[in-house]
């Protein structure tokens, strides 16, 4: 089945409250955390102002004070988050049966199954277990820090308020730094039991199912990762999405056809859903450099950072595994190169900008002349060859002479060339160079007789020698003197001994 619009408002409705429900207990999680702190400082400042007692008692009363503090911010973190998990599962179990119904026929009964009770109490224990562990032992490093600040207070020798003063600085660190990761902590956990209860209700009603879609949020905050899996197709059993830490991607069930369910019903036309590799080549390149960075754009333009390499599985120490943005190699000596764009468009500003640095980088006399995206890909390939050109500027038409001279590319060996870059097919190369000598010759009289075709990457294969070595003897009009091919990006450059 193919999904309708009411499917895609069923989803953004669910993924609204979702997000409700994660600000709210944010806030709730915040204001926990920023209360056990003004309490602790209430607390240290009150052992320090008992006389009663010596330097350090009155350092290890506050210390214990702070401590129950902190425990307390751990505690009520747990209060906090809990009643949320099951508000999460909650909401999982009706939006995924409400996505599943909006995809079937309207006003038939298919026997929708809601899934065990127990699995979705299984799923708030766990989430709520894991919340509390991870939050245990971010007030405990909050304790140990303090409590290192006071004995080196003490072995220091240092004033009671001097010591106090640096437990106060480093234990606000670690309740600023323990805040953040409890907000990572309780969405990251929320967003995952809000997975797994779609995934109960969707193994409930597997029968339907044909999979579900991984379903990322598009836009220019999405990670790269995100954005490859988009549109994916899964498995009913396989858990998912599977992702990293607060990501925001959804479960989207696929029913089957109604043809497969048993309906002798038409079935309507769905709406076109576009992957996260379509989504990302319609995008502005700007954005597009936004998203993955400068080196990861530089190298995916290059053909170096394909779609599948965006997104790879990571194991992580106390939780599960997840999917990241891979990582990219280093680039080759010299930087990522951007292939040639087909001639028949205009060049990008980036495009434009790409190719400037990379004639720019050339040590070849080019005589101020602004060479094409082809032609300063074949500079390259002749430059590692230890290769040695000149290019010939371009003649300018003037007033008094509209109609400028046709003229070669470049000078090598003492000789004018024209280049011609080509597929490794003997008709195309024989129509570029009729071509060029014709029109050289009846429309400005100059003869074109020397030819460098560069074939890329592209190897020049025996059998296209061999027609290229008949060239002369193929044509009756627009014969040459000298053939020159660079092929397999360079590495190859050999004559053509014509016949």
């Amino acid at each position: 089945m193919a999904y309708r619009r009411e499917t895609l408002e069923a989803l953004a409705e669910s993924r609204r409250a979702v997000e409700h429900l994660l600000q709210g207990q944010a806030d709730d999680l915040i204001a926990a955390w920023l209360h056990a702190l003004q309490e602790a400082k209430k607390e240290l400042d009150k052992a320090l102002n008992m006389g009663d007692l010596d330097r350090a008692a009155r350092l290890e009363v506050s210390r214990r004070a702070i401590a129950e503090q902190i425990l307390e911010a751990a505690r009520a973190t747990n209060q906090t988050l809990a009643p949320g998990a099951r508000l999460a599962v909650e909401n999982a179990a009706s939006s995924q049966e409400e996505l599943i119904a909006s995809q079937l026929p309207h006003g038939i009964d298919i026997g929708f199954r809601r899934p065990d009770p127990e699995a979705l109490k299984a799923i708030v224990e766990r989430t709520t277990k894991q919340i509390t562990v991870r939050t245990y032992y971010l007030s405990q490093e909050a304790v140990t820090a303090m409590t290192r600040a006071l004995r080196l207070g003490i072995s220091g020798g240092l004033n009671p308020r001097e010591v106090a003063r640096r437990m106060v600085g480093d234990t606000e660190g670690i309740f600023n730094g323990g805040i953040t990761r409890a907000l990572v902590i309780a969405r990251t956990e929320m967003l995952d039991a809000h997975r797994a209860a779609a995934r109960a209700v969707d193994l409930a009603n597997r029968d339907i199912l044909a999979g579900w879609q991984w379903y990322a949020k598009l836009d220019s905050r999405t990670c790269p990762s995100c954005i490859a899996q988009h549109g994916s197709l899964h498995e009913v059993d396989e858990p998912g999405p599977l992702d990293h830490h607060q990501g925001r991607c959804t479960r989207l069930p696929k029913t089957k056809t109604w043809r497969e369910l048993g309906f002798d019903i038409a079935e309507p036309r769905g709406l076109d859903f576009e992957s996260g590799p379509d989504w990302f080549n319609r995008q502005p390149e700007e954005t597009q450099r936004d998203i993955l960075g400068p080196k990861r754009y530089e190298a995916w333009r290059a053909g170096g950072y394909p779609f599948d390499e965006w997104s790879k599985p990571r194991a992580s120490d106390g939780w599960r595994t997840a999917y990241h943005t891979g990582k990219v190699g280093e680039p080759p000596e010299g930087g990522w190169r951007w292939p040639s764009p087909p001639p028949d468009r205009p060049l990008t500003p980036l495009e434009r900008a790409h190719f400037q640095r990379r004639q720019d980088a050339l040590p070849f006399d080019l005589h101020g002349e602004i060479l094409k995206p082809h032609e300063v890909e074949f500079a390259e390939r002749m430059q590692r060859r230890r290769q040695t050109l000149e290019w010939i500027p371009t003649s300018k038409a003037t007033t008094t002479n509209p109609r400028p001279a046709a003229t070669n590319d470049f000078t090598w060996r003492g000789e004018q060339w024209e280049l011609k870059s080509t597929a490794a097919k003997y008709g195309a190369i024989k129509t570029r160079i009729q071509k060029a000598v014709r029109s050289a010759r009846d429309n400005h009289g100059v003869a074109k007789e020397n030819f460098f075709i560069d074939l890329g990457r592209r190897p020049l294969r025996p059998s296209l020698r061999a027609q290229l070595a008949l060239y002369n003897q193929r044509v009756r009009d627009g014969r040459i003197k000298s053939l020159w091919v660079l092929s397999e990006n360079g590495s190859a450059l050999e004559e053509i001994h014509l016949l």
